[in-house]
């Protein structure tokens, strides 16, 4: 089946949570449509990650420079995400089940202020799932920089996250610890826009407090 030349879908901007129907031709590129979105600031959208939402709501995030394609035709949203929305509390996907990251309010004080290490990156990275790159994108890094450094490690992901963990822990050594890493994927994770195996990494800074 030929793909139509456009779709139309809702383009949500999630910071004051907007939203507007747009068409979007099938060739069209991250980077231009952010350029022609009306309704949103290009100064609040140009370095915000923006993702596919489809129809069994499972995320997919879209690299700047690539085409959105027959992508589209399965798709029923496009995010742009912005930190503002990550930290609206009445965000349309804020969960309020169960929270697998309790665990961590639990331990001592010396355990949350550890230092982030290339060691402990390396293997906090195994615990990141789809869309990982949310998590980076809120340690201050734009979509440009994740391309880039994902390129410079061969496509393999969790090289890129341990890079990217080492590189914050390097820029402000004094404030990358596992407390303000975690305060960022509870923040993701409560918007949905991420997986994380909470157990696995649960596994992990146990052992490091030990």
């Amino acid at each position: 089946m030929p793909l139509p030349d456009g779709v139309r879908l809702p383009v949500s901007i999630y910071e004051s949570v907007s939203s507007k129907d747009v068409v979007i031709p099938v060739k069209e590129s991250v980077a231009k449509l952010k350029r022609q979105l009306s309704f949103g600031p290009l100064d609040v959208v140009k370095d915000c990650p923006m993702l596919l939402r489809y129809q069994d709501g499972t995320l997919q995030f879209i690299p700047e420079g690539e085409h959105f394609g027959d992508r589209l035709v399965q798709a029923k949203e496009i995010i742009v995400l912005s930190d503002k929305h990550l930290n609206h509390q009445n965000s349309a996907h804020h969960i309020t089940s169960d929270q697998p990251y309790a665990w961590f309010d639990a331990l001592p004080e010396l355990t949350k202020n550890t230092r982030m290490t290339p060691g402990i990156a390396c293997l906090i990275s195994n615990c990141f799932g789809e869309f990982w790159e949310s998590v980076i994108h809120r340690l201050g890094y734009t979509p440009q920089n994740i391309e880039i450094e994902l390129h410079n490690a061969e496509k393999n992901v969790c090289r890129t996250i341990t890079n990217f963990l080492t590189k914050w822990s390097n820029r402000d050594p004094q404030n990358a610890t596992l407390g303000a890493l975690m305060a960022q994927l509870k923040l993701i994770s409560m918007s949905g826009c991420t997986v994380i195996n909470w157990e696995r990494l649960q596994q992990l800074v146990m052992a490091l407090g030990k």
